[in-house]
């Protein structure tokens, strides 16, 4: 089999063939270029969009986390405020109540910041009583 033969079905494609080869290339980067573009730009806008619609929380930037435990059996609730600067030392609280909407008022109260902070803020482990069931005895 000769080269002439091997390369003689490409040669029936005709030169409009070739000559139109690159250009439905070039066509195709540039619609890709393009669209590329414009997706790039749809993000960047919607992350500016998105940054500039955080709600902005002022009285409540130094505490990162609020720990309360509700201890029933001992009727406290030992509290622990984990501030966002890890230099500054947390407070510690304890309430002498179990109560979780009397917990969340006086932590509210005692740290001078709104209830909703308080809500959002609170992490809450609850130890509750251990009680004895009996089994039904069997006769």
């Amino acid at each position: 089999m000769s080269v002439h033969q091997s390369v003689q079905p490409l040669g029936m494609l005709g030169v409009r063939f070739w000559l139109l080869l690159p250009a439905v290339g070039l066509g195709f980067w540039l619609a890709g270029a393009l669209l590329t573009q414009r997706m790039l730009q749809q993000s960047e806008n919607s992350i500016q969009q998105l940054q500039a619609n955080l709600p902005a929380y002022t009285e409540d930037l130094d505490i990162q986390l609020i720990e309360a435990r509700v201890d029933r059996t001992q009727g406290i609730t030992q509290v622990k405020v984990q501030p966002v600067d890890l230099t500054v030392r947390g407070r510690e609280i304890e309430l002498f109540t179990t109560r979780l909407d009397e917990v969340a008022t006086l932590i509210a109260q005692e740290l001078d910041i709104s209830p909703a902070a308080v809500q959002r803020l609170t992490h809450y482990t609850i130890r509750e009583p251990v009680r004895a069931e009996l089994e039904p005895s069997v006769d």
